[in-house]
């Protein structure tokens, strides 16, 4: 699973169990390829191993490329809602994946010639992947009582140092701070922290689909846990 750019790393050992429901569906789909169903399942499947409660899901297509996207924020499922800090994880999936997933390889030749033909394409296999893209939220409430650039600051080095201490690879997230111009000054109106995965290999092995999805989802439960610690006023003089 490579990052956006950075080198890949090994995430740090949670300590989970994987626990399968009765009914899960662990067999390869014939054409070779996971198809969107499968990511958003499994995602769901996994936030409940790392006890993340789901809301605010949504799931579209654009009408003319047909691309699919979706969306679903997570916080822990012992946190009362509405949360303060939460998290959001998205993916797009254009139609050559779709297509890809349903009918296999013999998609890349099937609409240009009959599959008895015998052409330079056939003993090649696509490289589909997928970007999952994973950011932080931080509520204008709870960001409110900093209102100058040195808070800001300071927030904004708080949350790289929580994740980085949290994790043992090299794709570190980006925050992004938001402030009006309010009397004369700024003010912090909300912050955003994120990054990439690049699902490649998972796309082709459901096994190892599951596996990363599960240690993400651990991943963004210790992190949200974090920073609450971190960026809450109860937390400023951490």
């Amino acid at each position: 699973m490579p990052t956006n750019g950075s080198q890949v790393g090994n995430k740090k050992d949670f300590p989970h169990q994987i626990q399968l429901p009765p009914d899960f569906n662990d067999e390869a789909d014939p054409t070779g390829y996971v198809g969107f169903e499968h990511i958003v399942g499994t995602l769901i499947w996994a936030s409940s191993q790392a006890s993340l409660n789901l809301f605010e899901a949504s799931n579209t297509v654009e009408a003319v490329t047909l691309e699919r996207h979706f969306t679903v924020n997570l916080a822990p499922d012992d946190w009362p809602m509405p949360v303060d800090i939460w998290a959001q994880i998205s993916f797009n999936w254009p139609i050559e994946n779709t297509t890809l997933s349903l009918y296999g390889d013999e998609a890349l030749c099937d609409l240009y010639h009959s599959e008895t033909t015998n052409c330079r394409h056939q003993p090649l296999t696509a490289n589909i992947i997928a970007e999952l893209e994973i950011v932080y939220l931080f509520s204008e409430r709870l960001v409110s009582h900093l209102d100058s650039d040195e808070g800001i600051e300071k927030t904004a080095r708080r949350i790289r140092r929580v994740f980085s201490d949290l994790v043992d690879h090299e794709n570190i997230i980006a925050v992004e701070a938001t402030a009006m111009f309010i009397d004369g000054g700024l003010k912090l109106s909300g912050i955003r922290a994120g990054h990439v995965w690049v699902l490649e290999d998972e796309l082709t092995d459901l096994s190892l689909l599951r596996e990363s999805l599960v240690s993400i989802c651990h991943e963004i439960g210790a992190a949200l846990r974090g920073f609450e610690q971190t960026i809450s006023p109860r937390g400023e003089n951490a």
